[in-house]
């Protein structure tokens, strides 16, 4: 049976809401790129798949309970067919006790399906409100400063935690080659809040102008999340 026989759901699911599956793994997809993020792209298991909605460069889906238990998991690129005109996949693998899986969809010129992926472990006892989950995207270690505090950061997609503690307040930050520790590729005044939880990827950057390093954040607000449950606890009560 090909793929193309296959029911595909469309589902958008309100943040934060109980799942029906008490054996899911409840999965959310960060696209990359505006290119990743207009493609038609699904999480599909055994027989069953699931377009991705509502997917942006700048946040976490909605949630996709995926089942513990899923055989074959994989992302299907719903706009690209092999030459049978089956839609080509890509595997997805969690790490074992992975709760709540962040997978990155992120743009792949020699890939068939056109992706690569990174499942990051997303749960809050894992990744706490008031701190900061550093990777390092740039292909080369560095040094990574805050509050005079060096953290090193390996060439690889390893999130780096930063917990500055306290109230909230601005802090600063600089990055620094590791043989040149006596001048900052990059510094700047970065907000510690908290009620955030920043996902801060370090990038090559494309204008050499702002220096050799880029830099871009997924915020989630714990204070947005419980305005928007209670709205949604709200609006069951009133049905």
């Amino acid at each position: 049976m090909t793929y193309r026989k296959y029911h595909v759901r469309f589902i958008v699911l309100a943040l934060g809401l109980c799942s029906a599956l008490a054996s899911a793994v409840p999965a959310r997809f960060l696209a990359w790129d505006d290119g990743v993020s207009s493609r038609k792209i699904a999480v599909a298991w055994g027989k069953d798949a699931v377009e991705i909605a509502n997917m942006h460069p700048s946040q976490r889906t909605d949630k996709i309970d995926v089942p513990a238990e899923a055989e074959s998991l994989r992302i299907v690129a719903l706009d690209r067919k092999d030459e049978e005109g089956e839609f080509l996949s890509v595997p997805l693998k969690f790490t074992n006790g992975m709760k709540n899986p962040l997978v990155l969809l992120l743009p792949d010129k020699k890939a068939p399906t056109g992706l690569r992926l990174v499942a990051l472990e997303d749960d809050v006892a894992n990744f706490r409100w008031g701190t900061i989950h550093l990777i390092n995207a740039t292909g080369q270690e560095l040094y990574f400063i805050h509050e005079k505090k060096p953290t090193k950061l390996g060439a690889n997609w390893s999130p780096v935690v930063v917990a500055p503690g306290g109230a909230s307040r601005n802090i600063g930050v600089a990055v620094f080659l590791p043989d040149k520790r006596d001048r900052p590729i990059y510094s700047a005044v970065w907000q510690h809040r908290e009620e955030l939880r920043q996902l801060v990827f370090m990038v090559p950057s494309d204008d050499q102008s702002r220096g050799p390093v880029d830099f871009k954040f997924i915020t989630e607000n714990r204070l947005a999340i419980e305005a928007k449950q209670a709205e949604a606890q709200k609006a069951q009560e009133g049905e």
